[in-house]
C-alpha cells in the first residue's frame, strides 16, 4: 500500500486515532499494535471490536463520505501506515463498478445495524 500518500505513523497505548462523528480525511492499516473500534450510545461505550496486524480501519468514511461511524482507540502502542483520502480514492476508483457496489453496500448495512443499535439502546427498559 505504500504510496506518496501514504505514511508511516506510531501512536501510543490510549492515544484516540479518530472519534465517531468526525470526518474522515484518511485509512489505516495495522502494522504493529491493536486498535479498539468502539461506539458511543446514549452515553455508554460499546466496544465493536479489535483491528490488528494486517487490518484496515477508517476506510468506511472514504468510501461513502460519511462521517466516522465509530471511535478507535489504540490498545497498544501501535505502527499504523496512514494513506490520505486522495490516495484511497484513486484505488478506489480502479476497482471494478462491482467491487465498489459491493463495498458501498456492505457499509450502508454496517451504518444500518449501528443505527438500530443506538435506537435499541435508547429504547427505556
Amino acid at each position: 500500500m505504500a504510496d506518496k500518500g501514504a505514511v508511516t505513523i506510531e501512536c501510543r497505548a490510549g492515544d484516540v486515532l479518530f472519534e465517531q462523528g468526525q470526518p474522515g480525511d484518511r485509512a489505516y492499516m495495522v502494522r504493529d499494535g491493536l486498535l479498539e473500534v468502539s461506539l458511543i450510545v446514549n452515553g455508554d461505550k460499546q466496544v465493536l471490536g479489535a483491528v490488528g496486524p494486517g487490518e484496515i480501519v477508517g476506510e468506511m468514511a472514504l468510501i461513502d463520505d460519511q462521517p466516522r461511524m465509530a471511535t478507535v482507540t489504540a490498545l497498544d502502542d501501535c505502527v499504523l501506515l496512514a494513506i490520505d483520502r486522495a490516495s484511497f480514492r484513486t484505488r478506489l476508483d480502479a476497482t471494478d463498478k462491482t467491487t465498489r457496489h459491493l463495498l458501498n453496500r456492505f457499509i450502508h448495512l454496517i451504518r444500518a445495524m449501528a443505527a438500530r443499535l443506538a435506537e435499541s439502546r435508547a429504547q427505556p427498559r
